[in-house]
């Protein structure tokens, strides 16, 4: 079925394990963030890599109210377990959303499959963090040479959306530029992405994220991969020294938008995340 179609359903694709403690909590509320949208034709596929049965007792919870497809692939790597969703997701369009994020508002997926109705192949959401407890730091997304060098301009893959017709997969050998390298691979396939005018996702922010806990070594070589697969950004060599000053000022002046957490968007987007408690409505 061609995505233009008002029946076009949308696969929730969600990676989701123990997360120190916090991943059934999340994952509770991601859900509920599902549940609550205006746009109806969805169902979820959760990649569950956890150890315990923390995420089965959550799957257990809201299967009656949410069309859930929950798989155990049998690997604890996270770009595994998300190309493992992202096989098994049969919808029209996947949309990628971690178990610690959130969708902004009810009506974000039906904002999201309006930009897919004028014919985009893949497409990025505005977004907001959420830091204990507080909305902060809106973000426009917007494709960059910079994503080569570990500078992400677009976002976590919670902002992200595409049509499932042979979809791409994540590389497995990276974790902390899994998204960038993935953003380059669409560009090269597709062009630049649209964009969501709305805010469209809650990103949570926290020491519970693996990427807060990964070396310089780590990012170091995680950039050689990426250049090796994509030698044409080579070239701005010099971006990459930026990368390695810490200095992010690209991201910052282009991505990073003016915030009052007293503003209409804000409101609205706390009261979304109050709503979203993670308890089942009776």
């Amino acid at each position: 079925m061609e995505p233009g179609l008002a029946s076009s359903r949308v696969s929730v694709v969600i990676p989701c394990y123990e997360m120190h403690g916090k991943g059934a909590e999340y994952l509770a509320c991601a859900l509920h963030s599902i549940f609550l949208q205006t746009w109806k034709h969805v169902d979820v596929v959760l990649s569950d890599n956890a150890q315990d049965d923390s995420i089965t007792q959550v799957v257990n919870r809201w299967r009656h109210l949410l069309p859930i497809v929950h798989i155990r692939p049998g690997t604890r790597r996270s770009t595994d377990t998300l190309n493992a969703g992202i096989r098994a997701a049969a919808g029209d369009i996947v949309r990628i959303l971690f178990q610690d994020d959130l969708l902004f508002g009810p009506d974000s997926l039906g904002q999201m499959m309006q930009a897919f109705h004028r014919g985009a192949r893949w497409c990025v959401g505005r977004h907001m963090h959420l830091i204990d407890g507080r909305l902060a730091r809106p973000l426009t997304p917007f494709a960059s040479t910079a994503m080569a060098y570990g500078v992400n301009t677009i976002g976590p893959p919670s902002v992200l959306s595409f049509v499932n017709a042979t979809p791409l997969l994540f590389d497995e050998d990276l974790v902390w530029l899994m998204d960038c390298e993935y953003y380059l691979r669409l560009l090269r396939r597709y062009g630049p992405p649209a964009c969501i005018k709305q805010f469209n996702t809650i990103v949570r922010v926290g020491d519970h994220q693996l990427t807060n806990h990964l070396s310089d070594q780590v990012r170091s070589r995680e950039v050689d991969i990426v250049l090796a697969s994509h030698p044409e950004y080579h070239r701005f060599r010099a971006l990459r020294i930026a990368w390695a000053r810490g200095r992010r000022a690209l991201y910052r002046t282009r991505a990073c938008l003016p915030f009052s957490d007293t503003s209409a968007e804000a409101r609205a987007g706390t009261a979304f995340v109050t709503a979203c408690s993670g308890l089942p409505p009776r």
